[in-house]
């Protein structure tokens, strides 16, 4: 089993985790798909991904910075 969380800023997602006493995974990379990410686990051994979706790659999408209409 495993869990993926996608975030706005691997760094300061990281940086959250870290201030709230969670585990302090190494640092992020390029991962598959050219998606930015950070790798760890929970005390039961769950593998947890933090993932950034970098602003110029295609999946990109926030609906909240479109202009309304």
């Amino acid at each position: 089993m495993m869990t993926w969380i996608q975030v706005r800023d691997i760094h300061a997602g990281h940086a959250r985790l870290a201030a709230a006493g969670g585990p302090h995974p190494p640092g992020a990379r390029n991962g598959a798909w050219g998606l930015i990410e950070m790798w760890m686990e929970d005390p039961d051994g769950i593998r947890i991904a933090l993932v950034e979706v970098p602003a110029d790659h295609p999946l990109r999408h926030d609906p909240r910075s479109a202009s309304p209409p």
